[in-house]
């Protein structure tokens, strides 16, 4: 018994319900917001429909609650680029590169084993998504697009590459995938 007398269990059950409430106010809240474009790194649709006409395939992770993730992915309009979706509330992933094996795994599965190893690359903002990409031993690509984190920081983590933003798209694919974009006339 704690000093107030609540049980562990007690405390638990009351923080597991707050945590329900909070995911279905978010996920409502996100079908009012008004401009949800505007919650999309700049240049990450040209980027995602440069790597579909290349037929890389992409799956996405997130260290957020799948019911937001995909809300969000919906929202803005990127549901449709992934196939696959990972969240850290996945069971079988206790960690972040935990996650990105077993989202890679799901991918292999999705795609009937089309996923060209040397073609592995994580993007993301923050240095844990670097570090967890570095130890899973893929490409590690930091985004300083709406990071909170710096450039220096996230080069502390030994990216393969850090870019602006995702409109260098053209300079990613040639840089990360080794892929000559096709130039529009």
């Amino acid at each position: 018994m704690h000093k107030k007398g609540f049980e562990d269990w007690y405390i638990m059950d009351h923080m597991d319900e707050a945590m329900r409430k909070y995911v279905r106010n978010l996920v409502n809240k996100l079908d009012d917001y008004s401009q949800p474009r505007r919650l999309v790194c700049p240049g990450v649709f040209k980027f995602l429909d440069a790597l579909q006409e290349h037929e890389i395939h992409m799956s996405s992770f997130s260290g957020g609650i799948s019911q937001v993730h995909n809300k969000v992915l919906k929202v803005t309009g990127l549901s449709s680029y992934f196939g696959v979706r990972c969240t850290s509330d996945n069971r079988r992933a206790p960690d972040r590169v935990q996650l990105i094996n077993v989202c890679v795994g799901d991918l292999k599965s999705h795609t009937k084993g089309r996923v060209r190893p040397e073609n592995i690359a994580v993007f993301g903002d923050s240095p844990n998504d670097i570090s967890s990409a570095n130890e899973y031993q893929a490409m590690g690509i930091g985004i300083l697009a709406r990071s909170l984190y710096s450039d220096k920081d996230l080069r502390a983590m030994e990216p393969f590459a850090i870019y602006k933003s995702f409109q260098d798209y053209e300079k990613i694919l040639r840089e990360v995938f080794k892929i000559n974009p096709k130039k529009k006339r």
